[in-house]
Order: structure tokens, then sequence, then C-alpha cells
């Protein structure tokens, strides 16, 4: 009976013991150190414009009058469509001799397009060479993106970017840069041509850029802590203890961060609870 009793209390005070040590034990996640595919990104605006090929100022060959206008402003316009009528001051001065009978000149858009600018009414006088409308297709243009400067070294031609609008998202690629600095907001230009038909001309668009793309061994950002010099650091789980680590970081996304040294892959990362361990301290997986 005596040897019973000395068991049961033997068994319950190893229960103890086992007990307090899983409570010293602090509890953490972990995730294996793997090679994925990061894209770093920054994000800025782009304002759609006309290619200069599809802008068009249209002017008179003549001096004269106009003597009727069909378009207006805003108005839709196909290719050779007659935008208005003028009298030329040659026909003008024989108008009733002998019965000459003037001839009206067209005025004709060369492009399809919308007008978006006029500077005549019926009975103006309009001059040779003197523009009076301004027809701007919708078919080829362009975005113009302003780019901060600090991120120049990343931009060249064919870089990606994501256009987004209220009225439609789409990829392409920068196809032109424009070194010259605008210095009111520290910025440069970059251009993308577009033949998307959903955006107008004078439209505002967010604009994502990738500045790199590129397989790396990496961590969740939440790995990552910040030392009172500046360091970055994490913890490894190694033989139930955590094992601080030095490493070196590159590139960084909303959810991972490169690791360039201190770490292999395959290591067991703590991703949850790191920021209550000190190094070599006894921890206890909850993922395991």
């Amino acid at each position: 009976m005596m040897k019973k009793i000395i068991s049961l209390l033997v068994l319950l005070l190893s229960s103890i013991l086992v007990f307090s040590d899983a409570n010293k034990r602090m509890p953490v996640k972990t995730e294996k150190a793997e090679i994925h595919t990061l894209v770093q990104t920054f994000r800025t605006f782009g304002t759609i414009q006309a290619d200069s090929s599809t802008d068009i100022n249209i002017s008179s060959q003549y001096d004269g009058i106009i003597t009727a206008i069909f378009y207006r402003i805003g108005d839709k316009v196909e290719k050779n469509a007659i935008l208005a009528t003028f009298k030329t001051k040659e026909a003008q001065a024989l108008e009733g001799v002998d019965n000459y009978q003037i001839n009206e000149k067209n005025i004709v858009s060369p492009i399809s397009g919308y007008i978006v600018a006029e500077s005549i009414f019926t009975g103006a006088e309009i001059m040779k060479g003197q523009p009076i409308i301004r027809i701007v297709s919708n078919t080829r243009k362009f975005i113009s993106i302003s780019i901060p400067n600090r991120f120049k070294p990343y931009i060249k031609k064919g870089t990606k970017i994501s256009v987004n609008s209220d009225i439609d998202k789409f990829q392409t690629v920068l196809e032109k840069i424009i070194p010259i600095t605008n210095p009111k907001n520290n910025t440069f230009e970059a251009i993308a041509f577009i033949q998307n038909k959903n955006l107008f001309i004078g439209s505002v668009c967010e604009v994502i850029v990738v500045m790199e793309e590129k397989k790396v061994l990496s961590v969740k950002r939440d790995a990552i802590l910040t030392t009172k010099d500046g360091e970055k650091t994490l913890f490894v789980a190694e033989s139930g203890k955590a094992i601080r680590k030095e490493v070196q970081i590159g590139i960084q996304t909303d959810n991972f961060i490169e690791i360039k040294s201190g770490i292999t892959r395959g290591n067991e990362v703590i991703v949850l609870g790191n920021y209550e361990l000190e190094d070599g301290m006894k921890i206890r997986i909850l993922n395991q």
C-alpha cells in the first residue's frame, strides 16, 4: 500500500514539474524561410493625354466669313465630316457682278474624334492659317505619369505598370522616360501609350509602378525586429529555444521581406510571440 502511495506521489510530482516546465516556455508560431517572388511597387498618378497625331487644330486656307456651323464643342465627328462652311473674300467681292454665284467652301475634319475647342460663329470673319476648331481623337492616347526622383534608378523603358480608374483597370509598360525634373514637386515624367477606349482625354488615374520583381529568400514581415541600434534581427526555433539572428534585408512587400544573409532556407522563423523573446529562451511551438 505504501509503495502505491509513493508511486502516486512521484507521478503527481512529475506531472507538476512537466506542467511547470510547459508554463515557462514562451508560446510562439513559426514559418519556414522560403523562396518567394517579391514584387516591390509604389503608387503615383497619371493623366490621359492625346497623342500629337490625333490632336488637330484646323484652320482655313483662305480669308472669309463663316456661313454655317454643323458641330459644336463636345460633339463627336467622323473623318471627312463637314464641320462648317464659309465664303472667301474674293468670292464676296464678285457677289452680284453679272449674276456671279458664290461657291461656298467646306471646313472638313481630317480625323474622327471630339471637338474640344472652337473660335467661330455664323458670320465670323476668319483669316488664312488661323486655328478655328480643335479636334482630339480618343483612339491613340498616352498616359503621362509623374514619378518621384528617388525612384529614378528603378525606372526604365519596359517597366511594368498597372493603371486603375473608376472606369477600367489594365496593365501595360512604360515606353518613354523623360529625365527632366519638375522643380515644383521633384518628379520626372514617364509615358505609356494606351489603346483603352473607356478612358477619355484628361482623365486622372492611379498608377502602380513595379520597381523590382525577383525570387528571393524571404520571411513574413512580422518576423523582423529592430534593435535600439537599428540592426535587423529575428528569432529562429532551434532545439526548443529561440535563437536570435542578425539579418540583412532587401526588398519589401506588404507581406514579405527579402533576407540577404543571416539565415538559410528551411529555418523555422518565429513570426508570432517574438516581441517578448530573449536569446536562448525556451519556447513552445503552437503550430506543431
